[in-house]
């Protein structure tokens, strides 16, 4: 098991402006303790629970890995879900018709907003497959419901 974050406030940065977030950070003992180590104050609440700074997340609700990397010598949030739907909207540009790149897109924007495959799916085709299914109710119920026109007319 290695640390992972979880969002727990956001806020805006005096420097930049920009929205931010802060994430506690959980893990095994050792790990969490090597962290607070490196971080120094830094890494570390009022109440001495581990915490990260990073981008505001688009998934609050997302446990989200921490990584160390050696190279820059510092621990970051894991975003890189992000590059990998970036592509997938990229290629269904490329490849797609605009109307399934469109559902494509708006599938992938649902999943990243921490709703599975599945239920967008469901989202998508459910108002169209209840349109279908009431229209053809209306017909059928039409065609039931009328009667035979009769050429006779009655004279008064």
């Amino acid at each position: 098991m290695s640390l992972t974050a979880k969002f727990a406030r956001s806020y805006t940065s005096k420097a930049s402006g920009e929205r931010r977030a802060i994430y506690t950070v959980n893990g095994p003992t050792k790990e969490l303790e090597a962290y607070k180590a490196f971080q120094g104050s830094y890494g570390v609440d009022k109440e001495g629970n581990a915490i990260i700074f990073a981008d505001a997340p688009i998934d609050r609700s997302k446990l989200y890995n921490i990584i160390y990397s050696e190279e820059l010598d510092r621990y970051y949030v894991d975003f890189s879900y992000l590059q990998d739907a970036n592509a997938t909207v990229s290629t269904a540009k490329k490849r797609l018709t605009a109307e399934l790149a469109s559902e494509v897109i708006r599938m992938e924007a649902v999943e990243l907003r921490g709703a599975p495959r599945s239920i967008a799916q469901q989202s998508s085709v459910a108002p169209e497959t209840a349109k279908a299914a009431s229209e053809s109710a209306d017909f059928e119920a039409e065609i039931e419901g009328s009667t035979e026109v009769s050429e006779e007319t009655s004279e008064d």
